[in-house]
């Protein structure tokens, strides 16, 4: 009785479209959505089904969900179908207006933007020349706006020995989480395998999250980095990161749904094409996870 018989959460890769090309892109995103891709009509009958089947949180990512349009009409949806949604993006033409339409959702929970270095130099090497500047003042603009936001990086070899001053830059800026995520060779990561952590920089990266925990304030919004930190000292074997960047998710508490409105177990699975469970649009989603 202790175990869930449907996942509490879905992410929706709204679409494949992106005017970036980063590096680590698990889902290669593309600069032109596919005429394929399912429209708003079609994600709000999804939404139905997946609060019929008791789905109670939404990770709206793509690609760049703010170029699809009826986003906000389709996060409305969400809201009046008491969804708790968040949204990920790193959109350039962010502004005051979409963090006023955000503001007044009841049931949003906040958007994840991506700082990947506490410099330029680091930064800009995912994400392109000109990204860190554009990162900063996204940061700007979401300080005191009244939306909670994460910060979210994805740590590799060259941005590891940032952290603490990326925790700096996050208490600056007035975010409400910071989300330490190692590199996964998946998508175009495959291209930058050299950049995965190695099982000891896992090790070093677990360890510094807790320490940036206790000691500098660092909210990760996750309850078990809570509860490990919460411990006053941590045993040498604690190493929850091992063989991270290969591991595949169960789908046992979050299942992904591309922007076809086909179902995988996770990110990587979808970047992967691998293990596609079924169209939602088709199949009932109860038979998808059975």
């Amino acid at each position: 009785q202790n175990h869930l018989f449907r996942p509490s959460g879905v992410s929706i890769y709204l679409t494949n479209a992106c005017t970036k090309g980063c590096l680590h892109c698990v889902t290669r995103a593309i600069s032109t959505p596919s005429k394929k891709e399912l429209g708003i009509t079609d994600w709000k009958m999804i939404l139905q089904k997946l609060r019929k089947e008791g789905v109670i949180t939404l990770t709206i990512t793509g690609g760049e969900p703010l170029l699809k349009e009826g986003l906000f009409d389709l996060l409305s949806f969400a809201d009046a179908l008491k969804f708790s949604c968040s949204l990920l993006t790193d959109y350039d033409g962010l502004e005051k207006k979409h963090l006023n339409l955000l503001r007044h959702l009841k049931y949003f929970s906040g958007i994840q933007v991506s700082l990947d270095g506490a410099q330029a130099k680091t930064h800009d090497f995912l994400r392109g020349p000109g990204s860190f500047s554009r990162a900063i003042k996204r940061l700007i603009l979401l300080k005191n706006s009244g939306v909670p936001y994460t910060i979210s990086t994805t740590v590799h070899k060259k941005n590891i020995a940032e952290l603490k001053d990326i925790s700096k830059i996050y208490h600056q800026f007035g975010a409400t989480s910071l989300y330490l995520n190692p590199l996964a060779p998946f998508g175009r990561g495959e291209n930058i395998k050299e950049y995965v952590l190695s099982d000891q920089e896992l090790r070093e990266l677990a360890q510094t999250y807790v320490h940036l925990i206790q000691s500098e304030g660092i909210n990760p919004g996750n309850e078990y980095w809570q509860m490990i930190a919460s411990e006053t000292e941590l045993d040498a074997s604690f190493h929850p990161l091992k063989e991270t960047p290969d591991a595949i998710s169960l789908g046992t508490f979050n299942v992904a749904i591309n922007a076809f409105g086909i179902c995988y177990l996770d990110s990587k699975m979808t970047a992967l094409n691998m293990l596609p469970l079924g169209n939602i649009l088709k199949t009932e989603f109860s038979e998808i996870l059975n």
